[in-house]
C-alpha cells in the first residue's frame, strides 16, 4: 500500500511538473521564460537594446508557482594579486594588470580603476598591462564596462572584489581578475516564485502563455 500511495505521488508531481514545461512569452512582454524537464530554466529579456539573461533551476512550489534559483549567486570577478616589495619607500606602484578578455575584441572593452576606494583612471582593457599609481596603495579595485561594439554586452559594468595589499614598500602588483562575460546583464533569481494559473505564467504584471506561436 505503502509503495502504490509512493508511486501514485510520484505520478502526480510529475503530471505537475509536464504542465510547466515549455517556452512561456507574449506578443506584448519583452520577457520570455523557458523551462525544461530536467528542471533547468532559461530566462530572457529583450526590449530594445536592453537585454538581460539568467539561466539555473525551477522546481514546483505547491500547485500553482514555480520557484527560481539562477546558477549564478554572486557576480563579482575575484581579483587577486602578488606584490613584488622594495627595500625602501616608493614614490609610485606599478600596477601590472591581467584580464582574459579574448585579445581580438579586448580594446572594445573599458576598464576603470580605482585605487584606495576611489576613483583613479579609466583606459581600454588593451592598455592595462602597466599602469603607474601614486604610492601608497592600500586597496584596488577593477570595474569593466563595454562600448557600443558591443551591443548585447552594453549597458552594465562588472565589478572585482577589492584587493588589499598585505606587504609595505610596495614596487609592484602583479593582478589577475576573473573574467566571465555570462556575468554581462545577468539577472539573479534567489528563491523568486512566480505563480503559474489556468495555463498562464505570471511575470513582472505580464502574463505569459506556455509554446505560444510567433515569428522570431
Amino acid at each position: 500500500m505503502k509503495k502504490q500511495f509512493i508511486l501514485l505521488a510520484m505520478l502526480m508531481i510529475s503530471c505537475r511538473a509536464t504542465n510547466f514545461v515549455g517556452k512561456f512569452s507574449s506578443r506584448i512582454s519583452p520577457y520570455r521564460l523557458t523551462f525544461s524537464a530536467d528542471s533547468t530554466y532559461k530566462y530572457e529579456y529583450h526590449e530594445g537594446l536592453l537585454y538581460s539573461h539568467s539561466s539555473g533551476r525551477w522546481a514546483i512550489i505547491g500547485k500553482r508557482k514555480i520557484k527560481l534559483r539562477s546558477f549564478y549567486q554572486d557576480l563579482t570577478l575575484p581579483l587577486n594579486g602578488q606584490e613584488n616589495i622594495s627595500s625602501q619607500p616608493a614614490k609610485d606602484v606599478a600596477l601590472n594588470i591581467q584580464i582574459p578578455i579574448p585579445s581580438d575584441v579586448k580594446n572594445y572593452f573599458r576598464c576603470l580603476i580605482y585605487i584606495n576606494h576611489r576613483f583613479f583612471v579609466e583606459k581600454t582593457c588593451d592598455s592595462i598591462s602597466s599602469v603607474i599609481v601614486p604610492s601608497p596603495v592600500r586597496s584596488v579595485q577593477i570595474k569593466i564596462t563595454t562600448d557600443v561594439r558591443t551591443p548585447a554586452l552594453d549597458k552594465d559594468t562588472l565589478v572585482s572584489s577589492e584587493y588589499y595589499p598585505k606587504g609595505d614598500y610596495l614596487k609592484s602588483i602583479n593582478l589577475s581578475c576573473t573574467y566571465n562575460e555570462s556575468f554581462f546583464n545577468y539577472k539573479i533569481f534567489n528563491g523568486d516564485i512566480l505563480n503559474f494559473s489556468n495555463g498562464k505564467l505570471k511575470f513582472n504584471n505580464y502574463k505569459l502563455f506556455r509554446n505560444l506561436k510567433y515569428k522570431d
